[in-house]
């Protein structure tokens, strides 16, 4: 499963991508749940997606 948080920030729209864990009780049900951010992208004022490098917050061509 995953999540998608959306947000704007200096006239850009970033989208951060999120893999969600969850960890069930033997009898049913979800116990806990964990996000991990596994990738963000942006809108570019020309209305171009770009990745961005999770580790740096670098541009990914």
């Amino acid at each position: 499963m995953c999540d998608v948080d959306a947000y704007s920030k200096s006239n850009l729209i970033y989208a951060n991508v999120f893999k969600i864990d969850y960890i069930s009780f033997q009898n049913g049900g979800v116990a806990n749940s964990t996000k991990t951010k596994i990738n963000e992208f942006r809108a570019n004022p020309d209305g171009n997606i770009e990745g961005i490098n999770k580790n740096d917050n670098s541009k990914v061509e």
